[in-house]
């Protein structure tokens, strides 16, 4: 009966967030702060959808973050991916616009869900669609915005890491703005239950969410780079950089310097 309850809340919460998001794109089409304000949105309902999940979260700070008393700071997020519940994870600490493929955008239900929420979609098949998408996504970050980008370009079961592609680090070099590294860690008796990957489908795995007694989450801010060394630092040494920082996280082992400079 419990699992049944947080279904319905989760299902209403959802659903109202939906409504609204909706609603002020209808009314204000073209609204140049509609993506912010959607990630506000998120920003705001994500504790709560966490909440119901009974996911109990731990953040460390071994950087400093992009947000303080006064605000939330532009520029660019990077880190693992293992479920869709990192979206919440990391909405939850700041409010962000996150970078997905044009395959989640027609997935059903969870495409809707993602268009809502003020996602961006790009073509990972499409090499000649990569330097518009990346100048689209500078602008955003230009713009005030804060975007979050998993350069896996898929989730795992949580055990690895994946390489760091290195193509979307351009977009937070074109933009003049810092660049972060996090990672997402479930405990061992969570991490099966919590992970999306392979061929898992969103409504069962939801479902099954629905009757765990808790899940445990760990988010952690691992380094930072500011745009003056950005601007000197090739992609492909910021894919590597990065990805070494959230392997050490996992390992435990001495991390890499948590910045170039």
């Amino acid at each position: 009966m419990r699992g049944m309850l947080r279904l319905g809340l989760f299902f209403v919460i959802l659903a109202a967030v939906l409504f609204v998001s909706a609603l002020v794109g209808i009314l204000f089409p073209g609204w140049p702060g509609l993506r912010k304000f959607r990630a506000a949105l998120s920003h705001a309902v994500a504790p709560k959808l966490l909440w119901v999940l009974n996911v109990k979260t731990t953040t460390r700070f071994l950087a400093s973050p992009p947000f303080s008393s006064s605000g939330m700071r532009p520029g660019m997020t990077v880190s693992n991916h293992i479920s869709y519940l990192d979206v919440l994870l990391i909405a939850a600490q700041v409010p962000t616009v996150f970078v997905t493929s044009t395959e989640v955008r027609d997935e059903p239900f969870i495409g809707t869900l993602c268009r809502l929420a003020g996602c961006v979609f790009v073509d990972r098949r499409s090499p000649r669609r990569l330097r518009s998408e990346i100048d689209e996504i500078s602008k955003l970050i230009r713009d005030g915005l804060h975007v979050v980008v998993f350069p896996e370009a898929t989730s795992t079961r949580g055990d690895v890491v994946r390489p760091f592609r290195r193509a979307l680090f351009e977009a937070v070099k074109a933009s003049g703005m810092p660049l972060w590294v996090g990672s997402i860690r479930y405990p061992e008796g969570t991490r099966m239950k919590a992970s999306y990957a392979e061929n898992d489908s969103f409504l069962p795995h939801l479902w099954r969410l629905m009757f765990t007694p808790f899940l445990e989450a760990e988010w952690s801010w691992l380094g930072g780079m500011g745009a003056a060394k950005l601007s000197s630092t090739s992609s492909l040494e910021l894919a590597t950089w990065a990805q070494a920082l959230v392997e050490s996280d996992f390992s435990m082992m001495p991390p890499p310097a948590k910045s170039f400079e």
